[in-house]
C-alpha cells in the first residue's frame, strides 16, 4: 500500500461485491483501489452508509444527467438517504433541485421553501 498507514481511517469505495468480498464484517480485507480516506469527523458507521448513497446519486445525477448550471432537477422520494443527498448534490453543479415525497399530510398550500423566498419558488399540496 502506498497511499494508506497502518491506523489511517478509511471507507470502502462501491466498486466491489459486496456479498462476494464480505464487507458486511467489522473488520475487511480489501485491495487498496478500494479505499478511500474517511474525512476528519466522519465517523465509521456514517461513512458506511454515505459513501454508497452519494456515489450512486453522482453517478446517476451527474455522471449519467449531467445536469448544467441553472437546470432544474426533480428529485422524487426526496426524503430517502439517496433524495437527501441528490438535494444536496445538485447545487453544487449549479443546478436548481425541486424535491417531491409524499405523506399522510400536505403542506399548507403557497408554503414557500425557506432558502428560495427570493426566487419565488412555491410548494404547494
Amino acid at each position: 500500500m502506498t497511499a494508506f498507514r497502518p491506523g489511517d481511517a478509511a471507507m470502502a469505495a462501491a466498486d466491489f461485491d459486496f456479498g462476494v468480498d464480505g464487507v458486511y464484517g467489522e473488520r475487511v480485507v480489501l485491495p487498496e483501489a478500494s479505499l478511500v480516506h474517511r474525512p476528519r469527523g466522519v465517523d465509521a458507521v456514517t461513512s458506511a452508509a454515505v459513501r454508497l448513497t452519494y456515489s450512486t446519486v453522482y453517478g446517476g445525477m451527474v455522471e449519467t444527467g449531467g445536469p448544467a448550471p441553472g437546470d432544474h432537477v426533480i428529485i422524487t422520494a426526496a426524503s430517502s438517504s439517496a433524495g437527501t443527498a441528490a438535494i444536496q448534490t445538485a447545487p453544487r453543479t449549479g443546478a436548481i433541485p425541486i424535491a417531491t415525497t409524499r405523506g399522510e399530510r400536505a403542506p399548507p398550500d403557497g408554503v414557500r421553501h425557506p432558502h428560495r423566498q427570493d426566487r419565488g419558488h412555491r410548494m404547494t399540496a
